[in-house]
């Protein structure tokens, strides 16, 4: 019968190669967070020209958006930047808090290189103005590609650090098994030893006592 730890390790490859497939099948769900949908249709367009299979959902506000993160999984999120109904960056923010690995690439008109060097640093995946919205696909190829890439070497090092820990947990009953052996066995020699010790007897104790008076 497998143990637990082999079944959680079949359970993660069965993921990894889920991934993996859909990748391969150019399958992406993208959670939109803009206010027109035109440009969200836009983005359809070029994706689904690239042979994406897109599931999408679009969102305004912080709230619609957290709240879509609890429901629902995605593998992109994109953003219009910059938005009046958002904070700089609090996209990035929202995903951090609420642990969620979901690459984000910014849709923006137009921008400076600084600017997008600060997104970049801050971690967005990529940007994308909407007057070359073309490159679109190869962006959300990569992003993606890039997030199956990460949990698979995210789930190997937990993987690794639950079997050094499975390890380290063994190598201290085995210890404890040997130092317990140990005892036992001074234990038992010692009370061989006292018992193979002869014993004098109370007419030879009172024998001794005459011989020396």
């Amino acid at each position: 019968m497998p143990s637990g730890s082999e079944l959680k390790l079949g359970q993660v490859k069965r993921v990894s190669a889920l991934n993996i497939l859909e990748l391969r099948r150019n399958l992406v769900r993208i959670l939109f967070i803009h206010r027109s949908l035109a440009d969200v249709e836009r983005c359809l367009h070029e994706l689904k020209k690239a042979r994406f299979t897109v599931n999408s959902d679009v969102v305004m506000t912080p709230e619609q958006f957290a709240e879509r993160l609890r429901s629902g999984i995605y593998d992109v999120v994109m953003a219009e930047y910059p938005s009046p109904d958002w904070q700089e960056t609090q996209e990035l923010y929202l995903l951090r808090q609420m642990k969620k690995d979901i690459p984000l690439i910014f849709l923006v008109s137009s921008m400076k290189r600084e600017t997008v060097a600060k997104l970049i640093l801050k971690g967005a995946a990529d940007r994308i103005e909407m007057e070359s919205i073309g490159h679109l696909p190869v962006a959300v190829h990569r992003a993606v590609a890039e997030g199956v890439l990460r949990g698979q070497r995210d789930r190997a090092e937990r993987d690794l650090a639950t079997s050094k820990k499975e390890t380290a947990l063994s190598a201290q009953a085995d210890w404890r098994r040997f130092f317990s052996c140990v005892v036992l066995t001074v234990l038992f020699v010692c009370r061989r030893s006292i018992l193979a010790r002869p014993r004098s007897s109370p007419d030879g104790l009172r024998s001794n006592a005459r011989c020396s008076s």
